[in-house]
């Protein structure tokens, strides 16, 4: 019995993803942090807008938060591809976020045959190339683990400069993806950046912020707007990998 027992293996069960709050009187973060061995994501196009919760339950997600930036009336704004299908594209170089594999890059589109361009890691063009899901935003906050010079994306100074409630998302070195939302005041970007580099963030980047910030795990709804929860226009689901 004894040697039996020595033979059997021993298993260990990650969670597949883990939330942390960090308080803070004027701006207080709330972090998700995501074993990818243990979860997968998928991204969501709201036909209209729709709360991030609401998504979030209607798919049995494990977690969920907003995604990218959008127009008036729900539709992406910038590059976004679901299930390998181009919803919109962009004509401007902007950060945008990528799977599978998990990558963060500046895109360029070429104009004559509307290729994807990564400006910082153009090795990578194929694999953009084929992504199932790709989500515009920006900036990008962190490239290799440094700061990028945020202008290049042609971002207004004062969204740049002001505090403002913010959501970001980063990848670390051992490949765990980081969600942050931060609340109240909120942070500048230069702010933003700095925490997700102390959070070991390789790469990161700003997603949709202001009172579009939400987010919901396993029935907590955490969100930025004042009054209630607000409609956004994409979100990212985090489900249990099957």
């Amino acid at each position: 019995m004894k040697l039996l027992l020595a033979l059997l293996p021993i298993l260990i069960f990650a969670d597949p993803a883990t939330y942390e709050y960090i308080y803070n009187e004027t701006s207080p973060v709330h972090i998700l942090e995501v074993n990818l061995e243990e979860a997968e994501l998928t991204l969501v196009n709201c036909d209209a807008r729709e709360k991030t919760s609401v998504v979030a339950e209607r798919y049995e997600a494990l977690a969920a938060l907003n995604g990218g930036f959008y127009k008036a009336d729900g539709a992406p704004s910038g590059i976004f591809r679901m299930d390998h299908v181009a919803l919109s594209g962009t004509d401007r170089s902007r950060g945008a976020l990528g799977w599978s594999p998990f990558l963060i890059d500046r895109l360029d589109t070429d104009p004559e045959t509307g290729a994807l361009i990564p400006v910082f890691h153009p090795e990578n063009q194929a694999t953009w190339e084929s992504m199932n899901y790709i989500l515009g935003t920006t900036p990008v906050l962190i490239i290799d683990g440094s700061i990028p010079d945020f202008n290049e994306e042609s971002v207004r100074l004062d969204f740049l400069q002001n505090r403002f409630p913010r959501t970001a998302m980063g990848i670390k070195e051992d490949g765990h993806l980081i969600f942050v939302l931060v609340k109240g005041s909120g942070m500048t970007i230069v702010e933003l950046a700095e925490f997700m580099l102390s959070q070991g963030c390789r790469d990161a980047i700003n997603l949709c912020g202001g009172s579009s910030s939400s987010l919901y795990f396993k029935g907590l709804i955490v969100h930025a707007n004042e009054l209630e929860e607000k409609s956004v226009g994409n979100v990212i689901i985090i489900k249990d990998r099957m």
